[in-house]
């Protein structure tokens, strides 16, 4: 037998203890919680570590279990020392805290994830929790409902807290979970303090989002209606190699003076990921690491609750086939997306796709090439002149008439972008039906057909 071996030691969120860390057992113990205890046959003894080879700090809390089949430790008397039924807590001083709550705004029910399994009071046996063990900092608002998600050391773990009222954005950024003095305990009787009370959620989910993103040609600008601009940020849409606008509201209206961000990256790698999530700085219940090659934007323009910010095509990840994630930041907290609408714990960020324009004949490119001009909307025509000259564009019907004139005249090398709004020569939109758009320059005389629909 290898009493050195009938220890095991892990952080209390592990399940399968090990022993690979144990390096001597010792009687001598001198310790700021025992003091210095080194009695001919007392009944201390110690166990050390290697110092190094795991994550323990000083606040980690472990658990321990003894094998008495392994270890044939006894007293004096030659009484051995049971093995232990379970694992217990090594002995530690420090309260449970809710490490980890998650809640979207339009919703009543929080994920709490607490630092260690709780318990409702002292006494034994330990009781659960319920819900008169908390409050909540905001007037009318209350816990209502602990639904339990996981146990561990017959303590919870997870559990869904159900409030009185469904969250709003308000509330949602400033509210606070609040435990009640004398009510939650961890299983070695360290009680929850009244002043560990922790923010209704740890990432903005409803509470500043997305509303739209243009590119030099998905805008409204060129398209006539805002409708032409991103407004999918989960993955599917896409927008053009080069300077990026995205535009937020933040939806807590008490909070719109608040400082505000944007951080983005391509490619984060899986090591800095937890479910999808990744942030700009560690946060040890949301993400394994920080990802720190994350860009920062601060707005440029901001007006009530809407704020802009541009991602710089400049930047060498923003190009064709990139995929491009992106977190807006409200003051201290982070803010994203649910992959599921119903879950707080889905929580990613948003994303689009980078495409180039794929060039068209003679370079010559019609974006968008079915319109209503009842509603405002653009066709876009793009060009390349490789040569500097004479430039005519201009719009026929299927019966050869002009229809109207975009440009005449000369022009230099380079790329030019026109757009025609469906409106003859007269500014009166044109009947519906097929149109030709002809661009003749030095070395191009292309058409390109446009659908005019109402």
């Amino acid at each position: 037998s290898n009493p050195l071996t009938a220890f095991k030691v892990e952080d209390i969120f592990i399940t399968t203890l090990t022993n690979a860390h144990n390096s001597s057992l010792g009687t001598d113990v001198d310790n700021p919680l025992y003091g210095n205890i080194n009695t001919a046959d007392d009944s201390y003894f110690v166990l050390n570590l290697d110092d190094a080879g795991y994550s323990w700090n000083a606040i980690t809390a472990l658990w321990i279990s003894y094998d008495s089949s392994v270890g044939l430790i006894t007293d004096l008397a030659g009484n051995l020392i049971p093995s232990t039924a379970e694992n217990f807590a090594g002995v530690e001083r420090i309260p449970p805290v809710i490490a980890l709550a998650l809640a979207s705004v339009g919703d009543n029910k929080v994920y709490v994830k607490f630092s260690e399994p709780v318990f409702g009071n002292n006494s034994v046996p330990r009781s659960m929790i319920d819900a008169a063990d908390f409050g909540f900092s905001t007037s009318g608002v209350s816990i209502t409902n602990i639904e339990p998600i996981s146990y561990y050391s017959g303590g919870i773990l997870e559990a869904w807290f159900t409030l009185s009222t469904n969250l709003t954005a308000d509330v949602a950024f400033s509210g606070r979970i609040q435990p009640i003095a004398n009510s939650v305990y961890d299983k070695i009787t360290n009680m929850m303090q009244v002043a560990d009370d922790h923010r209704v959620t740890d990432i903005g989910i409803g509470i500043m989002t997305p509303v739209w993103a243009a590119d030099d040609i998905h805008n409204s600008s060129l398209y006539g209606t805002a409708d032409k601009s991103l407004k999918v940020f989960d993955g599917t849409g896409f927008l053009i190699d080069g300077d990026i606008t995205v535009e937020a509201s933040i939806l807590a209206e008490s909070y719109r003076s608040i400082s505000t961000g944007l951080f983005f990256d391509v490619a984060v790698p899986d090591s800095q990921k937890q479910g999808g999530l990744w942030l700009p700085t560690y946060n040890v219940s949301l993400v394994p690491e920080a990802n720190k090659a994350a860009r920062s934007v601060l707005p440029f323009r901001a007006q009530a609750g809407v704020r802009d910010f541009k991602i710089s095509g400049d930047d060498d990840e923003i190009t064709a086939g990139a995929q491009v994630e992106f977190l807006l930041q409200m003051g201290d907290l982070f803010c994203a997306r649910l992959l599921d609408p119903d879950d707080p714990r889905t929580v990613v960020p948003w994303s689009f796709g980078v495409r180039d324009i794929v060039k068209q004949a003679a370079g010559v490119t019609i974006l968008n090439n079915v319109i209503n001009p009842d509603k405002g909307e653009n066709t876009i025509l793009t060009y390349d002149l490789k040569t500097s000259g004479m430039v005519v564009i201009n719009v026929f019907n299927l019966a050869g008439d002009l229809v109207n004139v975009l440009h005449r005249g000369p022009q230099g090398q380079g790329t030019y972008t026109y757009t025609w709004n469906g409106r003859n020569r007269a500014g009166n939109a044109v009947a519906r039906g097929v149109y030709f758009i002809r661009v003749v320059a030095p070395g191009v005389d292309e058409f390109r057909k446009v659908l005019i629909v109402r």
